[in-house]
């Protein structure tokens, strides 16, 4: 499938799968920008499989040796997941996922976490179950990213049509650890977003600062949401960066400050 001339190109990637893509050569060779989605079979058995993980890894070892370096310079990216944001209802769940996610949530209420836009975990147990397990996979998927070049851009694409609350969906658009998301996908890559907000980190973060998040969101339902610590790393094709300036931390105020410098038009809030 292309679109704005990148061609997306699925590779099986399943413990199943025979590893065998020369059909998907035949696309690569006429392509002239790529995004590589591997379809893993993510949530076939719970992420503590082992025998799963490393069957993956070889999966992934084995595009990073045979394939990626005939398309290395076409290569724009790897879909490492696209799915439904509300992984509660696809993930499975096994004791030690259940154990985890009861020391995480004893954590968050032990903090107050006001990271997430909501603080008390007892009358908001879907919003956090949700964010718990968004971070299952980014971690997840963090460990799988090192059978992959280290140039490759991976990227979840989310859809949050399941998530009720915009509190939630910023929620889920942060701490993703390598991983990148966007609504749309290939404004991802060919940078046809122009603007972004930029979402505070967790030591400068206040409930007010996410009520006024989620109303300048409401107004801007297409605005690319940019996590504070990864500015630098994501602010390639950006014009124009809204953010509150009492949030931002010292690295904050650097990144933002290099923004401007290359020629970056700046929007406190």
């Amino acid at each position: 499938m292309s679109t704005n001339k990148i061609t997306r190109i699925k590779l099986d990637a399943t413990p199943a799968s025979s590893l065998n893509w020369e059909n998907e050569k035949s696309f690569a060779e006429s392509a002239k920008s790529i995004l590589w989605h591997f379809d893993m079979g993510l949530f076939s058995t719970p992420l503590s499989n082992q025998q799963n993980f490393l069957t993956l890894q070889l999966a992934l070892d084995h595009f990073t040796k045979n394939l990626y370096p005939l398309y290395q310079s076409k290569t724009v990216g790897c879909v490492m997941y696209e799915g439904t944001a509300d992984i509660p209802q696809v993930m499975k769940w096994d004791e030690a996922v259940e154990s985890k996610e009861k020391e995480w949530l004893l954590e968050i209420a032990n903090e107050q976490n006001d990271l997430y836009g909501v603080s008390d975990v007892e009358e908001h147990p879907i919003h956090f179950k949700r964010l718990f397990a968004k971070q299952v996979l980014a971690d997840y998927l963090d460990l799988l990213l090192v059978a992959l070049p280290p140039d490759v851009q991976s990227l979840l694409n989310l859809d949050m049509t399941a998530i009720e609350t915009l509190e939630t969906q910023l929620a889920l658009s942060r701490d993703l650890g390598n991983q990148h998301t966007e609504k749309n996908l290939d404004s991802e890559i060919s940078f046809e977003v122009n603007k972004a907000l930029l979402l505070p980190t967790k030591n400068s973060l206040l409930f007010s600062h996410w009520t006024q998040l989620v109303e300048f969101q409401q107004k801007h339902p297409d605005i690319k949401l940019i996590p504070e610590e990864k500015l630098n790393e994501e602010w390639q094709g950006l014009d124009e960066l809204y953010f509150i300036d009492k949030t931002l931390s010292p690295m904050g105020r650097r990144f933002v400050a290099g923004f401007e410098a290359a020629c970056g038009i700046l929007h406190p809030l």
